[in-house]
């Protein structure tokens, strides 16, 4: 059901490993999610799973455009990452719907997410102000990607007990909340959509190494019996790019997988293919282990080379130190000594 059926040619993957990152930098979390929804197709299914039935109705998802705007202060970019999209309803209303991801790693003091949201609507509105247009509706999607449940809240329950007549000084607002550490195997499985069923389970599993471990087949394996889109594809491998830049779990299980006593399903098209994209992980991490040794190279900056190195030996243990000089051009002490710092 969740296999991906594609019928690329080996060569046409290559093209599209260029066109995606392979080193995600220090905020990796943030720039797979500002990558990945940036692709209307991913930002339709996400806003369409989130919103309630009767708000999809009334929303015309045929002008629904991806806009360059951004409504984080400079506190607000301490813990979000938003996206904008805009959008009429269907009797030609204007909307903002704008998708923003937290991963506190810590719950955030009661009614801090309800302030911080009220104040990002109203950096919408202050936008608005300064172009001299009328203010925007706007649909808040947030996002919540850490392991612990975070609670919804609302204006209305800081102010239980007062008299009816203080209500209308507090301001009314509301969001929707998409909480991945509650995301369950039921509701996983009732999502339709190929690339959004592949992103939600990137974003929590980046988190969640027993939850990755348990689904990582369904993120891996293709399916090549028929031709997708070339967005569906490229959406999977930034996936699976992302996973292996941010997870240690997700790199090793991806390696076993790879080898021929791996426990795959027992179709050899699926096998094949699994192979087929293994080879394409392993091309896309050496061209971002490439651009980290250019880029020490060019700054001429010889902790820029370790970075890189450290990264390196993180993801790939089983090299050996003399495999490792050789690809980096280092001494085997410079490598015995930068894997001794990596050592628990």
């Amino acid at each position: 059901m969740y296999l991906c059926p594609i019928k690329l040619t080996y060569p046409m993957y290559l093209d599209l490993i260029d066109k995606i990152p392979s080193d995600f930098g220090p905020h990796k979390h943030d720039r797979f999610f500002r990558y990945a929804m940036q692709h209307k197709e991913l930002a339709t299914a996400l806003i369409q799973f989130a919103l309630p039935a009767e708000l999809c109705a009334v929303l015309d998802f045929d002008t629904l455009t991806h806009t360059e705007e951004s409504f984080l202060d400079d506190k607000l970019k301490q813990h979000f990452t938003d996206i904008c999209y805009s959008c009429l309803t269907k009797d030609r209303k204007p909307v903002k719907v704008t998708i923003i991801i937290e991963h506190k790693s810590r719950i955030p003091l009661k009614g801090t997410i309800i302030e911080q949201l009220h104040r990002y609507t109203g950096n919408v509105w202050a936008n608005d102000i300064r172009q001299q247009r009328p203010l925007s509706v706007t649909l808040p999607i947030l996002i919540h990607q850490g392991k612990t449940k975070l609670k919804q809240e609302n204006t209305a329950s800081y102010f239980e007990g007062i008299p009816e007549y203080l209500t209308r000084f507090i301001p009314k607002f509301d969001y929707i909340l998409v909480d991945l550490s509650q995301l369950d195997d039921k509701q996983i499985a009732q999502i339709n959509n190929i690339m959004l069923y592949r992103f939600l389970l990137a974003l929590k599993g980046a988190k969640d190494a027993v939850f990755l471990e348990q689904h990582i087949e369904k993120l891996v394996i293709f399916a090549p019996e028929s031709t997708e889109s070339e967005i569906v594809v490229k959406l999977h491998l930034v996936c699976i790019s992302y996973l292996i830049d941010t997870s240690n779990t997700f790199h090793q299980k991806l390696k076993t997988m790879g080898t021929p006593e791996a426990s795959l399903p027992a179709s050899k098209k699926q096998k094949k293919s699994s192979n087929l994209l293994l080879q394409l992980v392993t091309e896309s991490m050496e061209k971002g282990m490439e651009i980290g040794v250019k880029k020490g190279e060019e700054i001429g900056v010889e902790k820029g080379v370790q970075k890189t190195i450290l990264a390196f030996l993180k993801k790939m243990p089983q090299i050996t130190d003399e495999e490792a000089a050789e690809l980096f051009e280092v001494s085997t002490n410079d490598i015995k000594n930068l894997r001794n710092e990596i050592q628990p």
